[in-house]
């Protein structure tokens, strides 16, 4: 696939170089350990690289290399860059369940806002937006692909930009609100990226434009993002549990303050929505990676400095 063939491309030319592990967090990086570092990574790009173009697993596991040796070069902190090994090792092991790389790219993008905020994530929005593909099959009812082209419509790229500019006005970006608004903008992107013709792209862009309209109106008296899905939806019940139990009484008066477990938690339950509309029409083996990001989620919801 075209998309492969660039990704790994772009792997086999990173820095030259047999680890697995890189430099612990919070050692500082001396030029010894980073040729190890570099090492570990070459050889796992190598190990890519030597899958065959038609192996399901290649495509997750460049990605998560890319991701890996990307954050690498951007900072010493390297928690997250550690957690993209492993993942990518988790992807070539035999009995790996199969993930995409747009789905690698989102829980990057997730990581980059977190870290760096709103704006250091823009480019990899738009990178996302580029992974789409000609031979990405469609999602629809009647199993049908659509080849038609997939990019981002109008309504999504201006909801964006509406969104971009709340966080302009001041909107800290790990705020509740903000963070759903954002995450019902990615469900519908990933989803139209996907060729989704369900009508669930529409659905989350509505999701996202209630809440960015309120926060376009401060006046308004019940919150959009306070929403909630009803218990006959949904999949993994114990972490809605968890999200329930983690949603604070005063949330209401608490939707646009800085709160890193806040903005997991926003995340959280939007991710479980996704993985429960990905687990009904595709089954559990679609919805496994879905869930997987709800786990981290949880996560950092309890724990906002985990990885």
């Amino acid at each position: 696939m075209k998309k492969n063939k660039l990704i790994v491309a772009f792997l086999l030319f990173a820095a030259p170089l047999a680890a697995t592990e890189l430099t612990p967090v919070g050692q500082r990086r001396t030029d010894a350990t980073q040729r190890t570092d570099q090492a570990t990574l070459k050889d796992l790009a190598t190990r890519v690289a030597a899958l065959p173009e038609t192996s399901p697993a290649r495509p997750a596991a460049a990605a998560w290399v890319l991701v890996a040796q990307t954050e690498y070069d951007r900072t010493n902190r390297t928690a997250f860059v550690n957690d993209a090994v492993s993942q990518a090792e988790r992807a070539l092991a035999p009995d790996a369940p199969v993930e995409s790389a747009l789905a690698v790219h989102r829980a990057w993008i997730a990581h980059r806002r977190a870290t760096a905020g709103f704006r250091a994530a823009l480019p990899l929005l738009a990178a996302a937006e580029a992974l789409e593909t000609a031979d990405t099959p469609a999602r629809t009812k009647g199993g049908k692909s659509d080849a038609r082209p997939a990019h981002l419509p109008d309504r999504l790229h201006q909801l964006q930009a509406r969104l971009a500019a709340l966080w302009d006005a001041g909107l800290a970006s790990e705020s509740y609100a903000f963070a759903k608004a954002q995450h019902w903008l990615d469900f519908a992107a990933d989803e139209h990226h996907a060729r989704d013709r369900s009508g669930i792209v529409a659905a989350a862009a509505a999701e996202a434009e209630k809440i960015i309209g309120a926060l376009e109106s401060p006046d308004v008296v019940t919150h959009p993002a306070l929403s909630v899905l009803p218990a006959s939806g949904r999949v993994r019940t114990d972490l809605w549990a968890k999200a329930d139990a983690l949603r604070p009484a005063t949330l209401a008066s608490r939707l646009t303050n800085a709160d890193p477990r806040l903005a997991a938690l926003a995340r959280l339950e939007v991710q479980l929505r996704w993985a429960a509309y990905e687990y009904h029409q595709s089954g559990w083996r679609a919805a496994r990676p879905f869930v997987k990001l709800a786990e981290r989620y949880a996560t950092a919801a309890e724990f906002p400095s985990a990885p």
